[in-house]
C-alpha cells in the first residue's frame, strides 16, 4: 500500500511538473560586451535598464501574412493597449558584467531596448514561440521608424543576444578655437565694416603715395570738390549734388551774398 502510495504521487508530482513547463515561458538573455565605442561594460554606469515592451498581435488580414506565422489574436480585454502594456511589459538591470536575463517570458511579440545614460543601443524585436515547438525566441534588429510587420523578413539573430553599442552620448562640446574667421563671424557686419575702415586708413595713404605727381593733384583736386560739395549740403543746397563746380561756386556766391544782405538789414545802415 505505502509503495502504491509513493508511485501515485510521484506520478502527480511528474503530472504538475510537465504542467507547469507546458505553461511556463521562456528564458530570453542578453549580454553587452565591449567595443570601440564600449571600452568597459563597468562603463555603462549604473541602474542601465532593459526594457521588454509586448507587441499587440494582429490579425492575419492586417498584417497581410498567412495565419500560420501569426501571433493568436488578443483577447477583448487587450483592446486596451495601457492595460495590456501594463500586464505584459518586462523590466530588469543590466548585471555587472553586462548580462541580463528575462524568466519566463509569455508567448508573443516585443520590442527590447537598452536604456543608457551613456550609450546608445539598437532596438530588437523579439518573437517568444510556443514552448511546446522547442524553439529559440527568434530576434530581429528593429529600426524605429519602420513597420513592426515588415520586418519580419529580415535575417535572424542568435539566441542569447549579443549587445554592442552603436554610439557613445557626448553632452559637451568642445569649444572652437579662436581664429580669424570665428572672430568675423562673431562680430558680423560690424566687425567686416570697421576691418574695410581700418585697411582704408593704412592702404590708401600707401597707394596715394606710390601714385605720379599728376596723378596727385588730380586726386587732391577731386577731394577739394568732393568737400566743397559737402559743405553745400550740409548749408542745405542739395541740388549742388546733381551740378557741376562751377554752378556749385555761382551758387555758393549767390548764398553769400544774400547771407550779407541779410545781416546788413539785421544791424541796419551804418553811418
Amino acid at each position: 500500500m505505502a509503495a502504491h502510495t509513493r508511485y501515485v504521487l510521484a506520478l502527480l508530482a511528474v503530472w504538475s511538473a510537465l504542467v507547469c513547463l507546458a505553461y511556463a515561458g521562456q528564458d530570453f538573455r542578453g549580454q553587452i560586451q565591449p567595443n570601440a565605442e564600449l571600452g568597459h561594460v563597468m562603463n555603462l554606469g549604473p541602474n542601465t535598464k532593459v526594457l521588454l515592451r509586448a507587441i499587440p498581435a494582429q490579425k492575419p488580414a492586417e498584417a497581410g501574412i498567412p495565419s500560420s506565422d501569426q501571433l493568436p489574436a488578443a483577447d477583448d480585454d487587450q483592446t486596451d493597449l495601457a492595460a495590456f502594456g501594463h500586464r505584459r511589459d518586462r523590466s530588469t538591470l543590466v548585471a555587472v558584467d553586462g548580462s541580463f536575463i528575462f524568466r519566463n517570458v509569455e508567448e508573443g511579440a516585443y520590442t527590447l531596448q537598452i536604456v543608457s545614460r551613456t550609450h546608445i543601443f539598437e532596438k530588437y524585436r523579439v518573437d517568444i514561440v510556443d514552448p511546446e515547438l522547442a524553439k529559440a525566441p527568434q530576434i530581429r534588429i528593429f529600426t524605429p521608424g519602420t513597420s513592426l510587420v515588415s520586418i519580419l523578413s529580415s535575417n535572424l539573430i542568435f539566441h542569447p543576444l549579443i549587445l554592442h553599442a552603436v554610439k557613445r552620448v557626448d553632452y559637451y562640446t568642445e569649444a572652437a578655437p579662436l581664429t580669424l574667421g570665428s572672430l568675423i563671424g562673431m562680430g558680423g557686419p560690424m566687425m567686416i565694416l570697421g576691418l574695410v575702415a581700418m585697411g582704408m586708413v593704412f592702404i590708401l595713404p600707401k597707394l596715394t603715395a606710390s601714385l605720379d605727381p599728376e596723378a596727385q593733384k588730380e586726386l587732391a583736386d577731386s577731394q577739394a570738390r568732393m568737400q566743397k560739395r559737402l559743405a553745400a549740403v550740409q548749408s542745405g543746397d542739395v541740388s549742388s549734388l546733381l551740378y557741376k563746380d562751377d554752378h556749385v561756386q555761382k551758387s555758393q556766391a549767390r548764398e553769400a551774398a544774400a547771407n550779407n544782405a541779410r545781416a546788413q538789414r539785421n544791424t541796419g545802415p551804418s553811418k
